[in-house]
């Protein structure tokens, strides 16, 4: 998907972007769901049963976002070396 006007590297560029925010999004996917279920323990009483739950679902849901973008940003095929 080259857009018009669009040097050749440009897109390596964006789709290196891309793939460097990786990480970031998986430890903000990891917060987030420790500061939701440690935020409902507190709120509901239950003991670390929500925070051990929301942490997993973080967990989960980064390593799903990343084979996502993975995927998304994979090279194109090249051909058969000559």
């Amino acid at each position: 998907m080259t857009r018009a006007g669009e040097s050749p590297g440009a897109q390596d560029w964006r789709r290196a972007g891309a793939l460097a925010s990786i990480g970031t999004t998986l430890a903000a996917c990891t917060v987030v769901g420790l500061s939701a279920g440690y935020w409902l323990d507190r709120w509901l009483g239950t003991g670390p049963w929500l925070l051990l739950l929301f942490l997993v679902l973080g967990i989960v849901s980064g390593f799903v976002s990343m084979i996502q973008t993975a995927f998304r940003h994979k090279p194109p095929p090249r051909g058969p070396a000559a």
